[in-house]
């Protein structure tokens, strides 16, 4: 089944040219700030209960973008890719000092592609169980899947994100739903 477009969809050339414009004029970074706001914040709301933690996090992801942009290079990937992954190691940083409690929020519109792409009926299974069951994943398992089914990113922006390769991010993809895919199985 093919996942949707996400909802905003980042232009690499565009965004190469965005932060170029930001490396010479840092108020032009206010520019990249205001295209990508909401969709990392939202990627962290989903995974933080506290709503004043989700916007600690979101500023400091682009603190830390701001402050360490002339170490960004562009290699035809979306700018989004080098801020999610910055937020992924954010979100790693507050659950490892357990600053954060991890949150997971599932629509079940969204769950029924993924139920769907796991072979398992909607009507078998709720969107509780399938919570339950992303619960168990390991860590880098479950940043994939909510990658994957519920910020609809490609597995090769994935890939960048978690600095693996095309190839591996489908190997780790397809190990993971096998994974989550048992784990519905013995509920």
């Amino acid at each position: 089944m093919k996942i949707p477009k996400a909802e905003m969809q980042s232009n690499p050339a565009e965004d190469a040219l965005l932060v170029a414009n930001a490396k010479n004029d840092m108020k032009q970074f206010e520019v990249l700030y205001r295209k990508y706001y909401s969709q990392i914040f939202k990627f962290v709301h989903k995974r933080v209960a506290n709503t004043d933690l989700v916007n600690d996090i979101t500023s400091q992801v682009f603190l830390k973008a701001m402050l360490h942009l002339e170490k960004y290079k562009h290699q035809g990937f979306p700018f989004s890719s080098w801020l999610y992954r910055i937020a992924l190691s954010e979100l790693g940083d507050m659950f490892r000092s357990e600053t954060a409690e991890r949150a997971l929020k599932v629509e079940w519109t969204l769950s029924s592609v993924l139920l769907n792409d796991l072979d398992e009926s909607s009507s078998k299974k709720d969107v509780n169980q399938l919570a339950d069951a992303l619960n168990r994943l390991p860590e880098d398992g479950l940043s994939m899947i909510e990658m994957r089914y519920f910020e609809k990113i490609k597995l090769k922006d994935i890939a960048v994100i978690m600095e693996i390769s095309e190839s591996n991010a489908k190997v780790r993809m397809h190990r993971t739903l096998n994974k989550l895919r048992k784990h519905l199985d013995e509920q």
